[in-house]
């Protein structure tokens, strides 16, 4: 619901512009984007500009531009400067694994596709699909942060092969690039079939994490 003078909650933020609350408030903190108002009792009020100014720092992450990068170029549009002697100072950053190779850079998840696995035509879910590429890319990305990584967002996703109960997943996850704040992993997604040992792909796609503090 709206709040007074057509405010949102983070809640509804959130759930309207796909990111989660806990990068809202990174995003706030670190950045100063956006800045919400607050009511006596401290919960955060988001007006519409406040909301455009979301959905563009997103937009500006998806195009591989960095949180920083990104809030800098909203303040700049808006007539703003990010000050240098602000006292809520973004924290230095935090250093990413050897990027784009080295161990930590690399990632493979297996699972067997259970009945609960598909959909009504008893192939496996997409939703299922990205979960598990989004579990592979979340978990490479964090271990090589060395800090809780949130996804953003990630590219389409089309399953090239129909996978059925009994076969067996792989999503194979390699960080690609890393700014300052985030991290982009491409993730290959490709089923064995456990009976033959025959291999086919099933899809590939990019997702984005920002990387939070580790008491965020």
């Amino acid at each position: 619901m709206n709040d007074q003078g057509g405010r949102f909650r983070i809640n509804v933020v959130a759930e309207t512009t796909g990111i989660p609350e806990a990068t809202l408030r990174a995003w706030e903190r670190r950045y100063q984007v956006p800045k919400p108002s607050r009511t006596p009792s401290g919960y955060r009020l988001y007006s519409q500009d406040d909301v455009a100014q979301v959905k563009r720092m997103r937009e500006l992450c998806e195009s591989g531009i960095s949180p920083a990068d990104a809030a800098k170029e909203i303040l700049l549009d808006q007539g703003e400067r990010p000050s240098s002697d602000s006292p809520r100072r973004e924290p230095a950053p935090r250093p990413v694994g050897q990027v784009p190779g080295g161990a930590d850079a690399e990632l493979r998840i297996m699972e067997v596709v259970s009945p609960g696995h598909t959909n009504t035509a008893g192939v496996l879910a997409l939703s299922r699909a990205i979960a598990l590429m989004e579990r592979a890319a979340t978990v490479v990305a964090s271990r090589s942060a060395r800090s809780p990584a949130i996804a953003v967002s990630c590219g389409n996703v089309d399953l090239a092969t129909p996978v059925g109960s009994g076969q067996l997943l792989e999503a194979a996850a390699r960080i690609v690039s890393a700014r300052e704040g985030s991290i982009s992993v491409d993730v290959e997604l490709s089923v064995e079939n456990v009976e033959t040992g025959k291999r086919d792909y099933v899809t590939r796609s990019v997702f984005v994490l920002v990387v939070l503090d580790s008491a965020t």
